[in-house]
C-alpha cells in the first residue's frame, strides 16, 4: 500500500481570533481542570464562518439545505489545486481557464491559492480579498466542480458583491470552502478531506480540511 502524508489546511482556532467583522467572536472557556476537578473541560462558542470552514445553501439561499443536505462524499475525494494571481484584484476567468486546462487529471473539487493567508491578523484580510469575474460560476459548473475551496475567507464579484457569488455558487450546488491555510504545500493533484460537523439547521460548519498526498520513493508529494 502506497503510504499517504497528510498536509494540515485549516487554521488553528483560538479564544478571541480574529473573526469576519460583524461576526461573534470564538470564546473558549476552561469549565473544569484536573486539579480541582480531576478531569479537563473546555466550552467553544462560535460562529460557524470562524476560520477554516465551509458554506451550506442556507447561508444565502432562503429555501437552501443546511450542512446536513451536503453529501459528504462532496467533502472528501480527489482534488486539483491552482495558484493564480489576481490582476487589479480581480481573478480573470480566462487566467483559471488556463491554469486549469494544463492539469492533466482533472477531479471535481478543485482548491485554488492567491496567497491570501499571508494577510491573516492583518486588517485587509477580511476586506480586501480578491473577487471574482460574474462568470466563474458558469466556469465550475462546466468544469464538473462541486466543491470550490481557497485562501481567503470568503467569495465575492467583483470588489464586493458577497451576496451574488455566494448565491451563484451554492445555487450551483457547489459547496464553498473557505479560509484554508498553506497551500503552497500542495501538488497538482491530491486526496482532499473537509467534512464538517452534522449541524441540524446550521448554514455552514468549521472544517478540519486536510490534503492527503501519496509520498513518492524519494519522500516529495506525488500527484494522485
Amino acid at each position: 500500500m502506497k503510504e499517504m502524508r497528510w498536509i494540515d489546511l485549516s487554521r488553528e482556532l483560538s479564544d478571541g481570533m480574529p473573526v469576519y467583522p460583524g461576526d461573534p467572536g470564538v470564546r473558549m472557556e476552561t469549565l473544569r481542570t484536573v486539579a480541582r476537578d480531576q478531569y479537563h473541560m473546555e466550552s467553544l462558542s462560535a460562529c460557524m464562518h470562524a476560520g477554516t470552514h465551509l458554506d451550506a445553501p442556507k447561508h444565502f439561499l432562503e429555501t437552501g439545505g443546511d450542512v446536513t443536505t451536503i453529501p459528504l462524499e462532496i467533502t472528501a475525494g480527489p482534488a486539483n489545486f491552482l495558484s493564480v494571481l489576481p490582476q487589479g484584484g480581480i481573478l480573470r476567468t480566462a487566467d483559471l481557464r488556463s491554469a486549469f486546462a494544463t492539469l492533466k487529471d482533472k477531479h471535481p473539487r478543485l482548491i485554488l491559492s492567491v496567497g491570501w493567508d499571508k494577510h491573516w491578523g492583518m486588517p485587509e484580510y477580511f476586506t480586501d480579498y480578491p473577487g471574482f469575474e460574474p462568470d466563474f460560476g458558469a466556469f465550475l459548473t462546466e468544469n464538473g466542480i462541486v466543491l470550490f475551496g481557497w485562501d481567503a475567507p470568503s467569495v465575492k464579484y467583483g470588489s464586493s458583491d458577497q451576496r451574488a457569488a455566494h448565491r451563484d455558487l451554492l445555487g450551483r450546488k457547489i459547496v464553498i470552502l473557505e479560509g484554508l491555510v498553506g497551500l503552497n504545500r500542495l501538488p497538482d493533484s491530491f486526496f482532499l478531506v473537509a467534512m464538517p460537523l452534522k449541524l441540524r439547521g446550521g448554514d455552514g460548519s468549521l472544517v478540519r480540511a486536510a490534503a492527503g498526498v501519496v509520498e513518492t520513493a524519494t519522500g516529495h508529494g506525488k500527484s494522485i
